[in-house]
Order: structure tokens, then C-alpha cells, then sequence
């Protein structure tokens, strides 16, 4: 019927805002217990349930978009309509809208404070390998990273330059110059161009020591920073190199 296909659609959009919710509840977990979430939800997985595998998706810097962030909202408006406390789309809400500020907080950590920090700000789209900058969490990271003083220069080689300067008011930059001299990096977007940075080009780039990369897509393996001059930080994946 035509409820039934709006509800399936809703369904879809619901299930996947909260797996994400668990995937990043995970992440946070994982960084007390000083283990990687991403061996814990790869070794999840391997689990047979029903028909398939568990499928727990992945953590990340922040859910962006139309659909995640309407329909849970539109599935629990809808329950009080009938008189039902729908308590997962309202969880799933919660816990991925804090995730923008998580990215900060692991910034200000590392680097024992905010104030006075050049941070460069790699993506600005809410998807990779696309300009779409509906909803997306870079906005609410960066209005936090100068709520809380610190110097920002933003790179998106997809979204053009007048929409990230209208949305933000900054300029963007370059990839190269926008690395130069920062004292951390906040990868918030999942673009090839940035998979395909090595880390020995990264550290090139930013030119100084005692950099910290917080990534927030899973782009880079932590590994990789044992022999460089650079610390990172992973959503869910602790510090490595410090």
C-alpha cells in the first residue's frame, strides 16, 4: 500500500541513523578502553544472523544531509500521534548529534587547548565525492573551533568557493596551504583526494612538528604515523605516536 512504501522508506532511514548511533557509542567506548572500534565492529561483523552477517555501519565526525536528520524526527512525531513513545529515533538523534563537538573535544585535547590554534578543516560537504553541504557537521565544527578561538582554514575540492565563504564566512584554501603550519587537522570528509594523501606527503605539507590529525572518516591507518612527527587521533581509535 502507499502508507506502507512511505513507511518502509521512513524504515530505511530510521535503521541506518541508529546503526550509526551504535557504531559511534562504540567509538566512545573504545577510546576509554584504549581499544580500536574499528577491529571491534570489523570482528562484529563476522557474526551470522538471520540471513546475513551483522552489519554495524561506521562511526564517523557527524551525520549530515536531509533524510537521517528529518525522518527519525518524522518516525517519533508520528508515534505520539498514536500514542507511542518511540524511544529509538529520539536516541539515535541524540547521540549522532553530539559527534561534531566529540571531534573538537579529541582537537582540545591534544592540543591542551583551542585558543590561539591554526586548524585546518578538510571537507566541508556532508558526503564524499560530492558538493553536498546539506546539514552538514562541518558547519557546527567549525562555529565550535571559533566559539572556542581557534584560527580556521577550510579545504573542500568539491564544494565551490562562494557556497563554503556564504555558509561560513571563511575563504577556502588550497589543500597545501591550508595543511601549512597547522597545528591540527580535522578531516571531516571521506574525499579521495584525501585517502590518497601518504602520511610522509602530509607531513610535508604541514611542516611542522607535533601536528595532530583528527580523523574523522577512517582515512587514514593509525600505523602509519609510528615514524613521523605527527600524532594521530582517530573517532574511536585513540592516539597513536604520542
Amino acid at each position: 500500500s502507499p502508507t506502507a512504501a512511505e513507511f518502509a522508506k521512513l524504515a530505511d532511514n530510521w535503521w541506518i541513523d541508529l546503526n550509526i548511533a551504535l557504531a559511534n557509542e562504540i567509538a566512545l567506548l573504545s577510546e576509554q578502553l584504549g581499544v580500536d572500534a574499528m577491529d571491534v565492529i570489523t570482528a562484529a561483523n563476522t557474526l551470522p544472523k538471520g540471513q546475513h552477517n551483522v552489519n554495524i555501519l561506521y562511526p564517523g565526525a557527524g551525520v549530515g544531509g536531509s533524510c537521517l536528520l528529518k525522518d527519525p524526527w518524522f518516525v517519533a512525531n508520528l508515534g505520539d500521534q498514536y500514542g507511542l513513545n518511540l524511544e529509538t529515533p529520539r536516541s539515535s538523534r541524540r547521540v549522532n548529534k553530539k559527534m561534531p563537538s566529540h571531534m573538537v573535544d579529541l582537537a582540545e585535547n591534544e592540543l591542551g587547548g583551542l585558543d590561539g590554534s591554526e586548524i585546518a578543516i578538510l571537507g566541508y560537504a556532508f558526503k564524499a565525492e560530492t558538493d553536498d553541504t546539506r546539514n552538514t557537521p562541518a558547519a557546527e565544527i567549525i562555529d565550535e573551533l571559533i566559539n572556542r578561538g581557534s584560527e580556521l582554514r577550510v579545504t573542500d575540492p568539491y564544494v565551490p568557493t562562494d557556497v563554503i565563504e556564504s555558509e561560513t564566512g571563511i575563504s577556502p584554501s588550497r589543500l597545501p596551504e591550508a595543511l601549512a603550519d597547522a597545528d591540527a587537522v580535522l578531516i571531516v570528509t571521506a574525499h579521495d583526494q584525501y585517502r590518497s594523501l601518504s602520511v610522509e606527503q602530509l607531513e610535508e605539507y604541514i611542516n611542522t612538528t607535533d601536528s595532530v590529525i583528527v580523523d574523522g572518516r577512517f582515512v587514514f591507518d593509525p600505523d602509519e604515523f609510528n615514524e613521523t612527527s605527527l600524532r594521530y587521533c582517530g573517532v574511536g581509535r585513540g592516539v597513536q605516536n604520542e
